[in-house]
């Protein structure tokens, strides 16, 4: 289906459950700003299947913080945080389209149907992404946060040839061949010095890692990069050097509280390969029980997307907002 550009001066229509609504950032860059603020158009495109975007996974930070753009023609308020995503974006993803759930799912009061209907298929919007976009705004990283990202990046290829190496003719368990790689692509060279370690721990303490909603962005996500002002890194090589890391150094690991038990628990859970559907909502409930939620409804929402198909239709057919949790 051809998209095609909202009309009027509403910044929504009514939109199906079964529809997306796509940002084109490369509109930021033909159009410039209005008035100091992004201009943005929002799509509406159907079905997931057949679109092709990346969506972007983020902290939405102080909603008391905001800042003004334009959407089809009309104000909203978007937070510092991601209005700081979307300077990077529109340089940097030009010719890409995004799916922002602030911007793309219609947050007025009196869409709360519309809303819960998205909410119902967050799992769908992020598994069907071409890529996922973890937003890691550079002020609140390090200041070597771009060396850290190199080191992984090396350290990714060492591991990669190491690996490919023994397994011509290793014969051991999976653990004794992952041990062996990570000995074998260390030696090779060991890109982390004191200082990428110390900001490496940084990263790994930012909040972005405690929220519930990163657990199914991140875990149903095809394909994922960590994407801050100056740089990125590919998903991939930031869970090599966890590998790394619980390997030779588990206490330093063990420190990180939650933060890397929230990255833990997403790594094994990515290894199955599908959705955990031997998992039960009271299992999720109990291994995710540390992450942070605005709302105490999102704890059972935000993990959705990680549910058996019929625990997913026997959720989704009570309205988020009727979902007999209180608000926290």
């Amino acid at each position: 289906m051809q998209a095609q550009p909202h009309n009027g001066t509403r910044y929504f229509g009514t939109i199906p459950s079964w529809h997306k609504n796509v940002v084109f950032p490369h509109s930021i860059n033909n159009e410039g700003y209005a008035g100091g603020q992004f201009n943005l158009t929002i799509l509406e495109v159907a079905p997931l299947a057949t679109s092709r975007y990346k969506a972007l996974s983020y902290v939405w930070g102080d909603d008391y913080d905001t800042v003004p753009i334009q959407c089809n023609g009309v104000e909203i308020q978007v937070t510092r945080n991601l209005y700081w995503a979307l300077q990077h974006l529109s340089v940097t993803f030009t010719s890409h389209s995004l799916w922002i759930d602030a911007i793309c799912i219609n947050q007025h009061e009196e869409a709360q149907e519309e809303k819960g209907q998205q909410i119902d298929i967050m799992g769908e919007i992020y598994s069907q992404a071409e890529e996922v976009l973890i937003w890691l705004a550079e002020s609140t990283l390090p200041v070597n946060a771009d060396l850290c990202f190199e080191a992984c990046k090396t350290y990714g290829r060492q591991w990669r040839y190491a690996k490919m190496l023994i397994a011509l003719s290793y014969r051991g368990t999976w653990k004794q061949l992952s041990d062996k790689t990570v000995q074998t692509s260390l030696a090779l060279n060991n890109p982390f010095t004191e200082e990428i370690m110390a900001g490496l721990l940084e990263i790994m303490r930012h909040r972005y890692w405690t929220r519930i909603w990163v657990i199914q962005e991140m875990t149903l996500a095809s394909k994922s990069r960590i994407v801050t002002g100056r740089s990125s890194l590919n998903w991939i090589d930031f869970k090599i050097f966890l590998t790394m890391m619980e390997h030779c150094l588990p206490w330093w690991l063990r420190g990180m509280g939650p933060n890397f038990r929230a990255l833990n628990d997403m790594t094994r859970m990515e290894q199955i390969g599908e959705p955990p559907v031997t998992y039960g909502l009271s299992d999720l409930l109990v291994q995710f029980r540390w992450s942070s939620a605005k709302e105490t409804r999102d704890k059972v929402y935000g993990l959705l997307g990680l549910l058996s198909q019929s625990q997913r239709d026997l959720m989704t057919s009570a309205s988020y907002f009727n979902a007999g949790l209180p608000a926290s």
